[in-house]
């Protein structure tokens, strides 16, 4: 798959949306109907998983207009489910008044993944 035919077949929805809870969910998307609805850190996390040159771009948490949010980062350039196409990092800066860049750690995705497990157990779904 490429980024163009996957960015076709994306529809943003928010964790609270789609589960029904205000916990940050991670999950690589499966698509439903053809469809693959996520958020930010469900688009990066899927885009990496589907498109094996995305493997080696970082994910960074980051603020854009004030709200936490997730981006893949690789060589000064920015994908995320806004842009859905590189963007130098200067570029995406400006456009989407982008602050406070950190890259997660291996052990914070894990964690995260751990807790989106546990909850859906406990949802029972």
């Amino acid at each position: 798959m490429t980024l163009a035919e996957f960015n076709s077949k994306y529809v943003y929805k928010s964790d609270y949306d789609k589960f029904g809870t205000r916990l940050d969910i991670w999950e690589v998307i499966k698509p439903k109907n053809g469809l693959y609805v996520g958020d930010c850190e469900s688009y990066c996390l899927t885009v990496q998983s589907l498109i094996p040159e995305l493997r080696k771009a970082d994910l960074y948490y980051c603020r854009i207009h004030g709200n936490g949010h997730c981006i893949l980062v690789k060589d000064g350039y920015v994908l995320d489910c806004n842009c859905r196409n590189w963007m130098k990092i200067d570029e995406y800066t400006s456009v989407y008044k982008m602050t406070s860049l950190q890259k997660y750690w291996k052990i914070a995705i894990l964690y995260k993944r751990v807790v989106r497990k546990l909850y859906k157990l406990f949802k029972g779904k």
